[in-house]
């Protein structure tokens, strides 16, 4: 290990600011695109559509209670969820036993959900493109300054615990 913990924490953390945005922004387009080109929706029928439209806002209950989950995980551990300050410990348990990102992982689950609760395909078309700019511009900045900061800990946690699931 490199020095004690107060030796090894940065004044601030990896200067993230505002990851729920891509999932917002990511949406939002989406709906712009289902309003501006062409609405991309499930067939007919009012029955299967009825039980998708259920499916999606259960769907979007269960990723919201990963995402609460993980940020009351972070709450107990007594360390900042904010990745632009600076984090005072690893957290290992919880949610973070099965995903380094189950907030992340909550908040694209939820995303997911309320398309398919809305019937809108454009969202999930946006998808992919916005969790790459997640993994670029945030995940991989806060897995830099988390390798940094806790050094060996969390190369060990890196190696036993997969990014997403």
């Amino acid at each position: 290990m490199r020095g004690s913990l107060s030796e090894r924490l940065k004044p601030r953390g990896p200067n993230i600011r505002v990851p729920p945005l891509y999932f917002v922004g990511g949406f939002l387009l989406g709906l712009l695109l289902d309003a501006v080109v062409q609405p991309i929706r499930d067939g007919p029928g009012d029955a299967p559509r009825g039980a998708m439209t259920m499916a999606g806002w259960v769907t979007f209950g269960i990723g919201m209670i990963v995402a609460h989950s993980a940020v009351v995980t972070f709450w107990l551990a007594r360390t900042t969820m904010f990745p632009f300050k600076p984090a005072s410990r690893l957290v290992q348990h919880g949610p973070y036993r099965f995903t380094r990102n189950p907030m992340y992982l909550g908040l694209t689950v939820a995303y997911i959900g309320l398309a398919v609760a809305l019937n809108t395909a454009w969202p999930l078309i946006v998808l992919p493109l916005m969790l790459w700019l997640l993994v670029k511009t945030v995940i991989e900045q806060e897995e830099k300054y988390l390798s940094e900061t806790f050094g060996e800990e969390y190369m060990t946690y890196k190696n036993r615990v997969r990014r997403w699931l």
